[in-house]
């Protein structure tokens, strides 16, 4: 059984075509397997800890055939996020400043995550950037589309290296989100088209997880508050925010009583809202913010552990006020 001259040709072209080349570019080399006797190893994925790879053995059939998978975890993501409304519009601008630390042993190549609806994407030099409609919504309370926003780089950011400037605008309010970081690996080159049955099934969920997963604000709350102001876009706003919550706790990044606790205040100031009663639902929305800042006070004096994350306490405190201000 040999691999043909076409499969190695596709799997060089996918890789190619997904990042553009020059000949500065690092050459992320390929990986060929090797032919087993029957019975010489069992089928399966089976990881290796000194080198942090996997090994691929599954029938074909002349007997056995065994690659290696290179993730493309070997990098050291750290990712800081500022963001907030441009001018006098209605507009947020999220920029992120993304590093690949030291000990990475890959530069650091895609970057990906979901979003609401976006635009204005900007790029660092030597980047590319891709915004796309039609991906599951994250928050199991929402049946709307999201977009996957991504930027990639053959090149991309060097062990040791820091490199800012992505981003977009959006009219949303930010919530939690998780970005999905990539380094670059060597392409794998799989014979027969690859394994099938449970070693195909192992093999989708490890390329379908196989990136570094990030924390950070990005535009996931809906913002209904235009340039013209009424308190029924406010009250849906602040629903948005409620909304959100079930996808904190799904990520276990919030305690479900402190979050009822929070749930309870917003609803006090939704239904404000819709009374048109603005002072009521300025002092819902003040106690919102007063209960996430002892929250996070109490973990600052190490009385006891903080019972939400720091990312979602500053998002909720931040989309809680934005309201705020707005009444």
């Amino acid at each position: 059984m040999k691999i043909t001259y076409l499969q190695l040709v596709i799997a060089i072209l996918l890789a190619t075509f997904s990042h553009p080349t020059t000949s500065a570019d690092p050459d992320p080399g390929t990986l060929m397997g090797t032919m087993l006797q029957p019975g010489a190893a069992e089928e399966g994925i089976v990881y290796d800890p000194a080198s942090g790879n996997y090994t691929v053995t599954y029938k074909v059939p002349d007997g056995l055939y065994q690659v290696v998978y290179y993730p493309r975890t070997k990098i050291a993501p750290t990712v800081e996020t500022t963001y907030g409304p441009w001018g006098y519009g209605r507009d947020h601008v999220y920029s992120y400043r993304v590093t690949n630390g030291a000990k990475a042993q890959q530069p650091l190549t895609n970057i990906r995550v979901l979003v609401n609806k976006v635009y204005g994407s900007v790029k660092p030099p030597g980047w590319n950037g891709d915004i796309a409609p039609g991906f599951k919504n994250p928050n199991p309370t929402q049946n709307s589309d999201v977009y996957m926003a991504g930027w990639y780089s053959f090149k991309g950011i060097a062990p040791g290296d820091t490199v800012a400037g992505f981003g977009f605008e959006s009219r949303d309010l930010p919530g939690v989100g998780t970005i999905e970081i990539l380094g670059l690996g060597p392409i794998t080159v799989y014979a027969e088209g690859g394994p099938g049955g449970a070693v195909r099934k192992e093999l989708n969920k490890l390329s379908r997880n196989d990136f570094v997963p990030y924390l950070a604000p990005v535009p996931l709350i809906y913002n209904f508050i235009g340039s013209y102001f009424t308190t029924n876009g406010a009250a849906g706003t602040l629903t948005s925010l409620q909304d959100h919550f079930q996808q904190l706790l799904n990520m276990e990044l919030i305690e479900p009583v402190f979050a009822e606790r929070l749930t309870k205040t917003l609803s006090a100031a939704i239904d404000a809202l819709k009374l048109s009663d603005r002072q009521s639902a300025r002092s819902h929305l003040e106690d919102f913010r007063v209960m996430i800042d002892e929250a996070q006070h109490a973990e600052s004096k190490a009385t006891l552990e903080a019972p939400i994350n720091k990312v979602a306490a500053r998002v909720l405190r931040y989309d809680g006020n934005y309201v705020e201000r707005k009444l």
